[in-house]
């Protein structure tokens, strides 16, 4: 399979890994769209170690939708076909890899695949473009959820990239009232 493989800063490689098989345990799924995160762009520029779980020599890419092509003898919770988000900290069984989960790989190892703890269904209503942006969602609508907003609150969020416009449209959804340092849009 074709792979993207960190190898330091500046330095992505594009290689031939052996294809994943799936063991009694386990799922392998084809990646079908994967995002760039800013993390992976730190990591390009200023190299590991900055914080965002992404080791050299490892896979790159985290932000992805995928299929199931191979279902392990002992899972019952995911068939072949079954579009996936998998979850970047759990996908590969080890959290310290989150950054390197191989979203620019074509294939990922899912091993112990459990249902909405390392992969988790894509509803049928959701296209494949948004799908990939599944990652980046949540993790601006998980800070806003932290902050516990009530409806006379107000916000102020900086920068409106992908996290920024989440948590913005998480606070408004939840109740409270927000405004947007960076671009402007209104929700």
């Amino acid at each position: 399979m074709k792979a993207a493989v960190y190898e330091g800063k500046k330095a992505i490689k594009m290689t031939e890994l052996p294809t994943p098989k799936a063991g009694p345990n386990d799922v392998v799924i084809q990646n079908i769209y994967a995002g760039i995160c800013g993390s992976d762009v730190a990591v390009y520029n200023h190299g590991s170690g900055t914080g965002h779980k992404i080791e050299t020599d490892h896979e790159f890419g985290h932000e992805a939708v995928s299929k199931v092509v191979e279902v392990g003898d002992d899972v019952h919770d995911f068939k072949i076909g079954d579009r996936v988000y998998p979850y970047p900290l759990l996908a590969r069984g080890d959290p310290s890899r989150a950054g390197s989960m191989g979203g620019f790989s074509e294939y990922i190892l899912i091993p112990n695949a459990k249902l909405n703890r390392q992969l988790y269904l894509v509803p049928k209503e959701i296209d494949n473009h948004v799908a990939a942006m599944i990652e980046p969602f949540t993790v601006g609508t998980r800070a806003a959820k932290q902050t516990r907003p009530d409806k006379n609150d107000n916000a102020i969020v900086y920068g409106t990239g992908t996290i920024g416009m989440a948590a913005a449209v998480a606070l408004k959804h939840l109740g409270g009232q927000t405004s947007h340092v960076g671009r402007s849009f209104r929700l």
